[in-house]
């Protein structure tokens, strides 16, 4: 399993948006260490950015049912 498919293995386990946060600190470090190149540190931050939109709409909606 290469580097980028662990990271993309690792998003995919985060539920939560503060696991994701975390996941974005670290996807940076392996950025400037030179593990991940800049096309997959970028295709993670979107991912990344894809997961932590979806949730927050999943937050909202599920508040939004819940004060109706």
């Amino acid at each position: 399993m290469t580097n980028y498919q662990s990271a993309i293995a690792r998003l995919e386990k985060a539920n939560t948006v503060d696991q994701l946060h975390l996941l974005e600190n670290s996807f940076a470090r392996l950025y400037s260490a030179g593990v991940l190149n800049r096309s997959n540190f970028l295709k993670l931050d979107d991912l990344l950015c894809e997961k932590i939109a979806k949730l927050i709409e999943e937050r909202h909606l599920a508040f939004e049912e819940e004060t109706n």
